[in-house]
C-alpha cells in the first residue's frame, strides 16, 4: 500500500494505533474485494508515477471533522488528501428499499441493481419513492473518497453534485471505468451484498459531539467504526 496515512494529535477520540489499524482494516477490506483490488492498484499505479495520496485524520480548515478529500496539484502532480476523521461521523444514505423495487420493471432500477451508469441523475421524486434509510459503512465512506481520488488522477472529475452522481451510481460519459468494469460505491456496494446508493443526501446517526438524543460508550463508538452493515 503506497498511501500515506498521517495522525495528528486533536480530538484524540481514536489514539493513533487505534485509527491507524482502523484504515488499514478498511483498505485491507476494498483490497480483498475485485473492485477495489482494482482501485488500490491504480492508486499505487499513479503512486509510481509521483503523485500522492494521504490519508489524515484532522482537518485544521474546518470546525466540524467529516470525510471528504482535497485535490491539489504541484507542478503537474497531484497531492491529494483523503480526511477520515479519528470521531465518530456515522450517517445513513438512501438506498434501495428492496421490498418496493421486487414488482417494478422499470429500466433506470435494473439498471441500478446492475451497477450501470445513468443518462442522468435521479430526480428527488423517484429517491423518495424507491428508498429507506441505512447505515453508511466506513469502509464505504473510504472507498467513496478514494474513488474522487482516482478520478482526479484520470482527469475525469466534475464540479459539484455531477462528481456526486459519477462518485455513486455513474452518468454515462463520467464514469470511472477501469479494464471494462465500472468502479462507482454501487459497484462496490454490490460486490459486497449491499442495495444501491440512491443519492449524496444523508441523515444524521452519530455525530460526535452533536447527537445529544444518544447515550453510547465509548467502546461502543470504537466498535462501531468497523460496522460492515
Amino acid at each position: 500500500m503506497k498511501i500515506k496515512l498521517v495522525y495528528e494529535s486533536n480530538y484524540n477520540f481514536l489514539t493513533k494505533t487505534e485509527w491507524v489499524n482502523l484504515i488499514t482494516f478498511l483498505i485491507s477490506k476494498i483490497e480483498s474485494t475485485n473492485i477495489g483490488s482494482m482501485l488500490i492498484n491504480q492508486l499505487n499505479h499513479y503512486s509510481d508515477m509521483g503523485h500522492i495520496v494521504t490519508i489524515k485524520n484532522y482537518s485544521p480548515h474546518i470546525t466540524n471533522q467529516y470525510p471528504h478529500i482535497k485535490i491539489n496539484t504541484t507542478n503537474g502532480y497531484f497531492r491529494n488528501t483523503i480526511y477520515i476523521p479519528d470521531i465518530p461521523y456515522f450517517i445513513n444514505v438512501p438506498v434501495f428499499n428492496k421490498e418496493l423495487i421486487e414488482l417494478q420493471t422499470e429500466t433506470i432500477i435494473h439498471e441500478l441493481l446492475n451497477s450501470t451508469p445513468l443518462a442522468t441523475n435521479l430526480d428527488n421524486d423517484f429517491v423518495n419513492s424507491f428508498s429507506k434509510f441505512e447505515y453508511q459503512p466506513y469502509v464505504i465512506t473510504l472507498f467513496h473518497e478514494l474513488v474522487h481520488c482516482l478520478r482526479s488522477f484520470n482527469n475525469i472529475a466534475s464540479d459539484g453534485m455531477l462528481e456526486e452522481y459519477s462518485t455513486i451510481y455513474g452518468i454515462q460519459g463520467n464514469t470511472l471505468i477501469i479494464d471494462g468494469n465500472i468502479i462507482t460505491e454501487n459497484s462496490f456496494r454490490k460486490e459486497i451484498g449491499l442495495m444501491p446508493r440512491l443519492s449524496h443526501g444523508s441523515s444524521d446517526d452519530y455525530i460526535y459531539k452533536v447527537t445529544r438524543d444518544k447515550d453510547y460508550s465509548n467502546q461502543f463508538l470504537k466498535e462501531k467504526f468497523y460496522q460492515f452493515i
